[in-house]
């Protein structure tokens, strides 16, 4: 089930890098319920599927704080501003630590060119510095394999 709800959380920040490549995701966005939304996402993560170990919610945070779009506790949810700041706390701390060359893990892994979902693994926990849905798509399922493989053979 770990792996189902890592392809979630690879959908749900897919789906926020999307937005802001096409200039949806910030402040003042057209589309004004992404706070609430990622709040709800939030809500879900910690409390109805608490029970999964889902070490992504940060990442949330780290997209919309990025962008520039406002994450506060709302009277429909149940996320309090202490934990909105336990995860904004959770995605600074990756991004002070460095790691490699006065790099933070966020910088190592867009290095790296020849990048796999492996490499954001380290003991068998997902680290999540990185995400490239077409390559994690492959890993799970046979028709999205074939599909990347047309994309390397350049059939798209």
């Amino acid at each position: 089930m770990c792996e189902i709800m890592d392809m979630f959380g690879t959908m749900l920040l897919t789906s926020l890098d999307m937005l802001s490549e096409h200039g949806l995701l910030a402040a003042d966005s057209p589309l004004p319920n992404i706070g609430i939304v990622s709040l709800l996402m939030i809500e879900f993560i910690h409390d109805t599927a608490g029970d999964y170990d889902i070490c992504w919610a940060h990442e949330v945070v780290r997209a919309l704080d990025k962008a520039g779009v406002e994450i506060k506790p709302r009277k429909e949810v149940r996320v309090s501003q202490e934990k909105i700041d336990e995860l904004r706390e959770q995605y600074e701390d990756k991004e002070s630590e460095e790691i490699e060359n006065r790099k933070n893990i966020y910088k190592v892994h867009s290095s790296i060119r020849s990048w796999e979902p492996d490499d954001d693994f380290e003991d068998g926990e997902r680290i999540w510095a990185r995400w490239d849905w077409k390559k994690e798509v492959c890993a799970y399922d046979l028709l999205a394999e074939m599909i990347c493989d047309a994309e390397r053979l350049n059939f798209r």
